[in-house]
């Protein structure tokens, strides 16, 4: 601090030497900046200050979130937000991640803006603790402007309020697009394509950003989709459009060599795929340990899991492990006089296969049900 006051004083005593050839501005230029650095710092400081005293943020993310609070000058506003927030119904830990999300909240005028958005939402028939659940997801719901027609629309779109209310809960940026330019556009592409609107409907409800993708990007779905073999209208062919869009063509491909490992020629490949979409999402990690499973513990053919795919997707701790076990003890007490389907056994519900497999047996096998339960929760290995 004293270096730095000896050379101002050295420039102000240079400036008053000065030859007249030096502009006079540079001074106030000077003293001007630094007087607006010095509030802008004030500013910015203030609101760290707020988010992290007020808000509970961490220091790195209250920094991070004052960026577009810079021109917030007092806690008037922000409290106000707070206020009525918390009248609305959320807590602490809402307004927390609510503000890390989109900190723009805290500007929000309440009777204008907040207020109006919330009467919104009641009208369209959401309960307190949906509205809730979907301001504390995505604080845009009560900030963004158009709201109330896009939800208008994706009612009547999606065909029901549980439908609308899942879809806006997992797609945040399905409130955010803009529904003539953005929207309806791919909703009109997949209609010349032949899809029915519960089609799309259904699409949309599995996977909300896939209509938020480019309509380049569904393009390049369908004809993905036509590759492996597909028809138009189909379920199956919504079900591999909504997989699709989660991975990329490197991993689809990769996929399919691994399909193509267990001995299946691409026909079958593509067969595999048509009768099981959802098997593209599956972890070729997981894929790998299941195929290890039931060739060499549940002694299955190749061209059996070929014909029911759906046994790659199951999850080995929890359904096929315990299941295999039972089934096992079954024989081994002779337990099960009649030929019995495996793909059946393994693929029934788990109520019903306790009442069929486990409850049934009880009085012959006592200890069955604590066994099966422990295998199940992973508390016992075989």
């Amino acid at each position: 601090m004293i270096l730095l006051s000896r050379k101002l004083f050295h420039f102000h005593r240079s400036a008053a030497h000065a030859p007249t050839h030096l502009p006079s501005f540079h001074l106030p230029i000077l003293f001007s900046f630094s007087s607006t650095a010095e509030n802008s710092s004030v500013k910015s400081t203030f609101m760290v200050d707020y988010l992290i005293g007020t808000i509970g943020l961490s220091s790195e993310a209250a920094i991070k979130s004052s960026k577009s609070l810079s021109h917030v000058k007092s806690p008037s506003k922000p409290d106000a937000v707070l206020h009525f927030l918390k009248e609305s119904g959320f807590n602490d830990a809402c307004i927390r991640y609510m503000v890390s999300k989109n900190s723009r909240i805290l500007t929000a005028k309440v009777e204008t803006t907040l207020k109006p958005k919330m009467i919104a939402l009641k009208k369209f028939g959401f309960s307190e603790s949906e509205i809730l659940q979907l301001v504390s997801k995505n604080p845009v719901f009560l900030i963004h402007g158009g709201i109330q027609s896009k939800i208008k629309f994706w009612r009547g779109f999606l065909g029901s309020k549980e439908n609308l209310l899942h879809a806006l809960l997992r797609g945040k940026r399905l409130i955010c697009s803009n529904l003539d330019t953005n929207i309806i556009p791919k909703i009109s592409f997949l209609r010349d394509c032949g899809f029915l609107d519960n089609q799309i409907a259904s699409m949309i409800n599995n996977n909300p950003n896939f209509i938020v993708m480019s309509l380049d990007s569904i393009k390049r779905l369908k004809n993905r989709a036509e590759e492996l073999g597909f028809s138009y209208g189909s379920g199956a062919f919504c079900s591999v459009m909504v997989s699709l869009c989660q991975i990329s063509r490197a991993t689809m491909e990769s996929k399919l060599n691994l399909l193509g490992s267990f001995g299946w020629s691409e026909a079958e490949v593509s067969s595999v795929i048509r009768k099981a979409p959802l098997l593209l999402e599956t972890s070729e990690k997981k894929m790998k340990k299941m195929m290890d499973f039931l060739v060499k513990r549940a002694g299955c053919e190749p061209s059996f899991v070929m014909k029911h795919p759906r046994l790659l997707m199951f999850s080995l701790e929890r359904r096929m492990v315990p299941r295999q076990y039972v089934l096992q003890l079954l024989k081994s007490k002779d337990l099960i006089k009649r030929k019995l389907s495996f793909y059946s056994f393994m693929t029934i519900s788990e109520k019903k296969f306790l009442e069929k497999y486990i409850l049934s047996y009880g009085e012959k096998m006592p200890d069955l049900y604590q066994v099966y339960l422990a295998l199940y929760s992973g508390n016992s290995t075989v």
